[in-house]
């Protein structure tokens, strides 16, 4: 696999000290390890054989080096410099720009070192500097309001004084609490028993158009999921009928690794 070194140089002092590898407290590099994880956004495209590697931690002030696929690598360096000419965290992904956002914020809050900052590595010699100094501005985040369909089990069920919750083991998100209204919850738990149930429920939510995350669940009613099996199998035989000139091989090709 081929890779290329993506070095960020942080730069700080402690009690008047520079910060290097020998006076930093291991629980503080964790951190900076973390930050540098998320900044890679790794669940957008890597696979299991895309390994990220440290390659090393060195001295002026604190380098950390790391091996990256040259597609992350790629895309990271990209967002970077469109940073760098921007001025702004605006036009990058939502994930990098809110971990670029902490980084600056969390710089000039930071107790234990003083004038901290990130120096990233671009082109031709040139760095991306974001820390106590500087300020990227970024979009607030807004919600909209939005209908969102769960299916799972139902592992808790309860709540008082009109504030209660249905608790759903929805299939892609995990567990996710909706709060419904006390009378309406025991009206559905007089037809049938709720809890360790499978079941969809129908809700209404507030999506965060920057992160994507969903907040906020609100009870609207339980729906039956269902399909038709004759409609299913109308569409495997037309695809199969389109798609019987095509040699398996070049399908594999187009798909990689992906199983």
């Amino acid at each position: 696999m081929e890779t290329k070194t993506f070095s960020v140089q942080i730069n700080g002092e402690i009690k008047g000290v520079k910060i290097t590898p020998k006076n930093l407290d291991i629980r503080k590099l964790k951190g900076f390890l973390d930050d540098i994880t998320d900044l890679l956004a790794l669940e957008q495209k890597a696979t299991d054989n895309d390994i990220v590697v440290l390659d090393a931690i060195e001295e002026g002030s604190l380098i950390i080096k790391v091996l990256l696929p040259v597609f992350l690598f790629n895309s990271l360096a990209a967002e970077l410099e469109q940073v760098s000419k921007d001025s702004s965290l605006i036009n990058i992904t939502p994930k990098r720009a809110e971990v670029l956002y902490k980084l600056q914020e969390g710089a000039k809050k930071d107790k234990l070192i003083r004038n901290l900052s990130y120096d990233f590595s671009l082109k031709e010699k040139k760095k991306l500097s974001i820390g106590a100094k500087s300020e990227f501005s970024y979009k607030v985040q807004s919600a909209v309001s939005s209908t969102l369909p769960l299916f799972g089990m139902i592992t808790k069920v309860g709540g008082e004084d009109n504030k209660a919750i249905i608790e759903i083991k929805d299939e892609e998100m995990g567990k996710v609490q909706v709060s419904c209204d006390q009378e309406r919850l025991d009206e559905e738990n007089k037809k049938k028993n709720l809890l360790y149930s499978v079941v969809g429920i129908r809700t209404r939510a507030k999506l965060d158009t920057m992160t994507g995350r969903y907040s906020d669940f609100k009870f609207l009613e339980f729906f039956e999921r269902t399909y038709n099996s004759s409609i299913l199998d109308n569409f495997a035989k037309e695809g199969a009928a389109v798609w019987k000139d095509v040699p398996e091989s070049w399908l594999r090709e187009l798909r990689g690794n992906y199983e």
